[in-house]
């Protein structure tokens, strides 16, 4: 994304939101970098594994119908 803060005001303005100044938009650009989401990630894997037990998962299943 060339300028991703500028593509966030936009977004912010199309939704009528008031408020959001250039710190805000400064804040959200940096926590919505590949980086730092991929260590937020590794984060709550981390928490997620030592929550629930080993082989539990969060998804239903079921059969996938094409």
């Amino acid at each position: 994304m060339k300028n991703p803060k500028d593509i966030i005001a936009d977004l912010a303005r199309f939704l009528r939101l008031d408020g959001v100044t250039d710190e805000l938009l400064n804040g959200i650009v940096q926590a919505t970098t590949f980086d730092n989401m991929k260590r937020v990630k590794v984060k709550s894997e981390e928490v997620l594994q030592s929550t629930f037990p080993a082989g539990y998962t969060m998804f239903r299943k079921g059969m996938f119908v094409a």
